[in-house]
């Protein structure tokens, strides 16, 4: 069970290394997380 507030997302074709082998999906779901800056 995760904390309220918490989102879970599936990265196809990423294994350990996300941020290295999915860089703009991981941008993505970031800034929708928390938002765009500015």
């Amino acid at each position: 069970m995760l904390p309220a507030g918490s989102e879970v997302a599936v990265v196809e074709h990423a294994g350990h290394f996300l941020q290295l082998e999915q860089p703009d999906k991981i941008v993505e779901l970031i800034v929708a997380f928390i938002g765009s800056p500015g």
